[in-house]
């Protein structure tokens, strides 16, 4: 099972991350853009890579542990572009609030995943949501993307839980646990 833990929006900030979804999708839609399906949008805690079948019950009860902290309240934030904009490879919308503990709970999940994780993706934590891949990286893209006007209103991202998220050989996702954020008792 190829497996990753992410955050998904809900309310408001979904409401406001389609949004700019739906705009960026009218205005760079050409050859080699990509845009994430609006269901699959999320925040990546950690990529597992393929975990065995068997190990899924410890790493879900390792998962409950690592959600032991309160919820997290975040922003929706402004729109930028790996590597630069001059020539992006992905467009991504970034997270403003309280970026400093979702960072925490990121470490948390990898510290709690990485032993049933041989395959675990060891990039630094950026609190970002995906929008869309290009491929190959373009400038005509870049140019577009410099002349929108990417500053869109802030909307709330309150995070209550996080997800184990099952990336199926079809391309679809599978929710296969939700932890709830709580305080430890």
């Amino acid at each position: 099972m190829r497996l990753f833990i992410g955050i998904e929006p809900a309310g408001e900030a979904k409401d406001a991350i389609l949004g700019v979804w739906e705009r960026l999708s009218q205005a760079i839609s050409r050859q080699g853009v990509r845009f994430v399906r609006p269901e699959k949008l999320h925040v990546s805690l950690a990529f597992l890579g393929d975990i065995a079948e068997s190990d899924l019950p410890e790493l879900k009860t390792a998962l409950e542990r690592a959600g032991s902290t309160p919820p997290i309240s975040l922003t929706t934030g402004l729109v930028g572009c790996f590597p630069d904009m001059r020539r992006p490879k992905v467009v991504w919308m970034g997270l403003g609030g309280e970026v400093a503990r979702l960072r925490d709970l990121a470490a948390r999940v990898a510290d709690a995943a990485k032993p049933y994780a041989p395959g675990f993706d060891e990039k630094p934590f950026a609190a970002h949501l995906t929008l869309a891949r290009i491929s190959p990286p373009s400038k005509e893209i870049g140019r577009m993307l410099a002349h929108l006007d990417l500053d869109f209103p802030a909307a709330e991202f309150p995070v209550d839980c996080f997800a184990l998220i099952n990336s199926k050989p079809d391309g679809t996702y599978e929710v296969l646990q939700r932890v709830p954020l709580t305080p430890d008792a």
